[in-house]
């Protein structure tokens, strides 16, 4: 039974890339071998697909995009395979459609994949130090991580996300923009540019004619060269930071809500209190709270304690912004959780004290 299979292509790229491989997946060539039902999409914004409405999609809406797509062909269960960019994209799909997505292939080499920080992720990097600790080895306890994660890492195998250690990394670096300038008003500056992206890797000038790298090229120019490239600058953080975003957001909302109409009702309800005999006066209240029971007062302590703690986290957070400090896209994912994170505890100890 041939496996469906989600073919994720990098940057520069296209689905010329799989254009070599789709036969011999789709109809192998020694008895026995395993077929697949192979599957390419364009990136959202690459080749014929249309772009994103979004300003700046993420990997993870891609990932939706994709699974969406398989979904659609009557695919409930599938493998993908992405190198490069693509990788992050497959990335996403084991992380958030690991339900369909039943395993993920890559070519990329381990160092593309960050090590989590305390302040990221706190989930992660225990995770992360339990697996290096005990070198993926224990069942239960990897995490997703494999023993291959912690070996010795060597010159032959390039950080990719270091300036210079990946094609993409030194064609997109910052400095004189007379790559870009050739790369987006001449399709011979762009043509070129790819060619010299084949050549460092060697195996891509053996496999690719001349003929073909230009249809390659092609892909790129057709939706405009700027539109992989604001791909590439927007995928790694835009998803994160929307949750983050969504999040904030929404606690912001929550706990102005409280405060501000807490206290419109505690004040209307304190001026009419002589007039239905009610008794709002501090003894009376406090006697009332006293027969509650011990899990009522401390959701009570911790509803009122959580808008006043979370605005002011979040007030020096918005402070930090104003000086320019902490506004690049991972500083402010990173105070983001912080501020959640420091706003749970201190309102857990107070509705403790």
């Amino acid at each position: 039974m041939a496996i469906p299979l989600l073919f994720c292509h990098g940057l520069p790229g296209g689905i010329v890339e799989a254009s070599k491989i789709i036969d011999l997946l789709t109809e192998p060539s020694e008895e026995g071998m395993q077929a697949f039902h192979v599957v390419v999409p364009s990136v959202p914004g690459c080749g014929f697909s249309d772009h994103f409405k979004l300003e700046d999609p993420g990997m993870g809406e891609v990932a939706r995009v994709f699974d969406t797509l398989m979904s659609t062909l009557g695919y409930e269960h599938y493998v993908a395979h992405g190198s490069d960019w693509g990788f992050g994209v497959c990335r996403m799909l084991a992380t958030h459609h690991s339900s369909t997505c039943l395993a993920v292939h890559t070519t990329t080499p381990i160092p593309y994949l960050e090590r989590p920080s305390f302040t990221w992720r706190l989930w992660n990097y225990l995770g992360f130090l339990i697996a290096r600790f005990t070198r993926a080895n224990v069942p239960g306890l990897r995490f997703g991580y494999h023993h291959s994660d912690f070996l010795p890492r060597t010159p032959r195998r390039p950080n990719l996300q270091s300036p210079g250690g990946s094609i993409s990394g030194r064609g997109f670096s910052p400095g004189p923009q007379a790559l870009a300038y050739g790369m987006c008003d001449s399709p011979v500056g762009l043509l070129a540019w790819i060619r010299h992206a084949q050549y460092e890797r060697t195996k891509m000038v053996e496999a690719f004619s001349s003929a073909e790298t230009i249809d390659f090229t092609m892909m790129s120019w057709l939706p405009g060269p700027e539109a992989p490239l604001r791909f590439m600058y927007g995928a790694p953080t835009t998803s994160e930071l929307r949750d983050i975003t969504w999040y904030a957001s929404g606690l912001n909302r929550i706990t102005g809500t409280i405060l501000s109409g807490g206290l419109y009702v505690f004040a209307t309800a304190y001026l009419a209190a002589p007039l239905f005999g009610w008794h709002l006066d501090s003894a009376s209240i406090a006697a009332a709270v006293a027969t509650w029971p011990v899990a009522a007062k401390v959701l009570a302590k911790f509803s009122l304690a959580m808008p006043f703690t979370f605005h002011c986290f979040n007030g020096l957070r918005y402070l930090s912004w104003d000086t320019g400090s902490t506004f690049a896209n991972k500083q402010v994912i990173r105070t983001g959780w912080i501020v959640v994170g420091a706003t749970v505890v201190s309102s857990g100890i107070l509705a403790y004290l």
